[in-house]
């Protein structure tokens, strides 16, 4: 008997062991859970675009991997979580930690100082157009009070843009009287209709419909996202003018940034000046893909010559008069930062930035 009891101590000891054992390993686990630190990201690009195989997951990949997988992304690309116009509400209010990209062009009138950098014909490309955006944030303190609330992250644009039209071919700007044409953004709508279009804004998980159906005749795209929302199936004549581009800034809500620890915040900063130049090399590459599957498709592609590009450049300076005259309306001199804004495009220009080692070869042709 006494042996019988001695047994059935031993095995409740045994048991309360392997139990304290078992919870211990949940406390455990539930600890590491607790030090991982969810970044819900909000992206208005569909899910097939190349930025996100070869720039954003990248960027995600490296930021896990240097916190020693303390960071974990998680995804709602195409609009799932914030469409386009409403990436700017969902980062400010925390209904995503971040926005990957902020589609800024849909609320071009909240960023008026912002909008120098894509004012027509200010740089020649899109990794241009995302080094001038972080040297202009950095050095212009008109242009970082705009982003008062969030943390910015990175800096890149869409591609510069182009006219793409279902049928009609423009050659001058004189070609697009009276054509219907989706502007894309305010500085979009400024532009055509100096040349002579009338501007037709839809949203643009519309404008497929709108282009099938004439509703527009053309639209104002760059063409890595003409390919991506199927946009080439609808156009067939494309002008490459390189003319202005969609503000994309890669931002993050203001209490989750000051929640995180400095040790991961450093990690954010440290790629912020090269995420954007990695996206400007993405989109070279497959636009210039893009750009040669159309032409040997058949599709119209008309480059100005430079003495045209100058008529169409000439036509739209006053939208750069209009900038400076909103500007000071606000009590700030836009004179000045115009000249400061032109300045730093000339040395982007002048001095491209390395790639970054983090790149890997992806990105390259």
């Amino acid at each position: 008997m006494k042996g019988e009891i001695f047994m059935s101590i031993k095995k409740l000891w045994v048991l309360l062991g392997l139990f304290g054992f078992v919870f211990a390993g949940m406390m455990m686990s539930n600890a590491v859970a607790a030090d991982v630190i969810e970044i819900k990201v909000a992206s208005w690009y569909p899910p097939q675009h190349p930025m996100f195989k070869e720039a954003y997951e990248p960027y995600a990949k490296t930021i896990e991997e240097r916190t020693n997988g303390q960071v974990k992304f998680k995804w709602f690309p195409g609009g799932t979580l914030a469409k386009a116009a409403q990436t700017y509400d969902a980062a400010k209010t925390g209904l995503a930690d971040m926005s990957m990209p902020m589609a800024l062009w849909t609320v071009e009138s909240q960023f008026p100082i912002s909008t120098v950098i894509i004012l027509p014909f200010m740089t020649d490309s899109a990794t241009q157009v995302a080094d001038l955006y972080y040297r202009a944030f950095h050095a212009i303190p008109e242009i970082q009070k705009e982003y008062a609330g969030l943390k910015v992250l990175g800096f890149h644009t869409t591609e510069l843009v182009n006219l793409d039209m279902k049928s009609a071919q423009v050659k001058k700007y004189q070609d697009l009287a009276g054509k219907k044409v989706w502007p894309g953004s305010a500085t979009g709508v400024k532009c055509l209709k100096l040349w002579g279009a009338v501007p037709r804004m839809t949203k643009i998980e519309d404008l497929y419909m709108s282009l099938q159906r004439g509703a527009v005749d053309g639209c104002a795209f760059p063409w890595v996202a003409l390919k991506a929302f199927r946009l080439t199936e609808v156009t067939a004549s494309h002008t490459v003018l390189n003319f202005t581009a969609g503000q994309n800034p890669i931002v993050m809500n203001l209490d989750k940034w000051n929640s995180l620890p400095p040790d991961v915040q450093k990690v954010f900063e440290e790629l912020a000046p090269s995420i954007g130049l990695l996206v400007g090399h993405v989109f070279a590459k497959y636009g210039n893909r893009i750009e040669g599957a159309l032409k040997k498709r058949g599709d119209f592609i008309y480059h100005p010559t430079p003495e045209q590009k100058a008529q169409w450049k000439e036509k739209v300076m006053p939208v750069y008069q209009d900038w400076v005259k909103q500007v000071n309306a606000k009590g700030v001199d836009g004179e000045a930062i115009l000249k400061k804004v032109q300045a730093l495009a000339a040395e982007v220009k002048k001095n491209p930035p390395k790639p970054a080692a983090w790149w890997g070869k992806s990105w390259q042709e």
